[in-house]
């Protein structure tokens, strides 16, 4: 593991000496035993092993920080993936953009769609449901998103970073349809959520999270969403976005990691640069999804595809 954290270290440091580079290299084996007085025993076996990079660029007083990681349960994870993905976006920001205040078009990456991601979790916790607290409760069979927009919740995906037979309180897991064609499905119980609402557990206790997140991808690719954009914004990472009130959709946060696509083509990296909108009416705007998706590990573990959104507010300085 410390010559796989070295290649990586070595292949960001060959693209660029100055870059403060750190690399990480973790396995796991998870051992799970179970058993109750009602003669119910199993137990399960898994491994994972995750790696990343991250670095940062320091030219004067602009400081730039990019990276990237990926886990799963067999070893199709290799650092040369990884220190690739990671000078991709150290290239993207090789020169720096300004961009206009206004309600302009935006590309999320998958890990950029945090910014969604984190208000569907909690809106689709059971307890935040049976509450009141959660904007869709009640609202199950209703049309929450664009027709195109489906999300399911799989821990039998194959080799998935959160896959698993069984949740923490011994409930056998399935996968769990959220959103299918824009319509609100159901939301995720562990066993007390679900007896207190007159449902059944879907395999999500104690605690209610997610496993896999999958959004289901569309059938246009990445490079197609840039070059039809006059002006707008590609969004990687963001900062602050779990302070203030993440439940009720409203978000405002600042960019960390961001683009210029000016005339179809990205131009360099953003500074100083603030985000803002609604997740409801963002997922109501959709204008196109990525046909390729990609695992992430951010507030969720999951894999997304690219998404462009029709309008958000951007702010600069």
């Amino acid at each position: 593991m410390i010559d796989l954290g070295r290649e990586m270290m070595g292949a960001v440091k060959a693209y660029n000496a100055q870059i403060l580079v750190e690399a990480g290299a973790n396995r796991h084996v998870h051992q799970v035993e179970f058993a109750n007085s009602a003669g119910v025993a199993f137990d399960e076996e898994s491994t994972d092993l995750t790696l990343w990079t991250s670095g940062q660029l320091i030219r004067g007083t602009d400081i730039l920080e990019a990276g990237y990681g990926l886990s799963g349960k067999r070893r199709q994870v290799t650092p040369e993936e990884v220190a690739d993905k990671a000078i991709g976006w150290f290239r993207l920001a090789e020169r720096n953009a300004s961009i206009r205040s206004g309600e302009l078009p935006v590309v999320l990456t998958p890990e950029g769609t945090n910014v969604l991601a984190l208000t569907l979790q909690l809106a689709l916790d059971g307890k935040n449901v049976l509450l009141g607290s959660s904007p869709l409760a009640g609202r199950v069979g209703e049309e929450i998103a664009d027709p195109r927009f489906s999300m399911t919740d799989d821990p039998l995906v194959d080799w998935g970073p959160r896959s698993s037979r069984y949740d923490g309180e011994g409930v056998s897991r399935q996968a769990t349809p959220l959103i299918e064609e824009g319509v609100l499905m159901g939301y995720l119980y562990d066993l007390d959520t679900a007896g207190r609402a007159g449902a059944k557990s879907t395999g999500h206790g104690p605690d209610r999270e997610p496993t896999n997140l999958i959004i289901a991808e569309g059938d246009t690719p990445y490079e197609e969403m840039v070059r039809g954009i006059d002006e707008g914004l590609l969004v990687h990472r963001v900062m602050g976005l779990g302070q203030g009130n993440p439940i009720s959709g409203e978000f405002s946060v600042n960019v960390s990691l961001g683009f210029k696509i000016e005339k179809g083509e990205i131009v360099g990296r953003v500074k100083d640069v603030m985000l803002a909108g609604n997740v409801y009416d963002a997922l109501n705007d959709i204008v196109t999804i990525g046909d390729r998706a990609e695992w992430v590990s951010a507030w969720f573990t999951g894999r997304m595809p690219y998404l462009q959104i029709g309008k958000l507010s951007v702010v600069a300085k």
